[in-house]
């Protein structure tokens, strides 16, 4: 087992205790009817995929059907070949609603500095605009409060700018803020 293969092990096993005091579904519990429960160690690594890839939830599914070695990464077993994007989903949002997400992330980033994998030794930062509807056409008749306006290549967008610093070395994106586009 080489040092990659570690440090992915580590950041699942990491991931996934981060996720059991959450999780519902017992180890060895059975469902009494329709589609059998996916491993949440199979979750993890479907969820990483998804993220390192850029899917959607419709691609991630389709990725994992047409891709052998993301099946044999995500340790989806011949048995059960297919898992739906509504799994996805669902797992998405039992992320979101625990806030695992960004814990998620930043276990990542301490992992991959504690492997030697990312330094920040030489970091580049870069800033990148993320427009918002600006239609008040919604019940209280108001835009976004957590957005804002802002002039980019002389040019007003509304939105948010996501400040993001990465290691020039290994690319690794270790931190992220989002601010009005003031």
């Amino acid at each position: 087992m080489n040092a990659m293969d570690r440090l992915t092990d580590d950041v699942i096993n990491e991931l996934i205790q981060l996720c059991l005091p959450h999780y519902h579904i017992k180890a060895g519990e059975t469902v009494q009817q329709g589609r059998p429960y996916t491993r949440l160690e199979t979750m993890v690594r479907v969820h990483l995929l998804q993220v390192s890839l850029n899917l959607s939830d419709p691609e991630m599914e389709s990725y994992l059907a047409s891709d052998m070695v993301a099946r044999s990464f995500c340790r989806v077993s011949s048995t059960r070949l297919f898992i739906s994007d509504s799994t996805i989903l669902r797992f998405r949002h039992f992320i979101e609603q625990y806030g695992l997400a960004q814990k998620f992330f930043e276990r990542t980033v301490n992992l991959a500095v504690e492997a030697g994998a990312c330094s920040f030794e030489m970091v580049a930062a870069d800033g990148t605009f993320i427009e918002a509807p600006s239609s008040i056409k919604n019940k209280a008749h108001v835009r976004d409060p957590e957005m804002a306006s802002g002039k980019k290549a002389n040019t007003w967008h509304f939105g948010m700018k996501e400040h993001i610093a990465a290691s020039s070395e290994s690319g690794i994106i270790y931190g992220t803020v989002a601010a009005p586009a003031k």
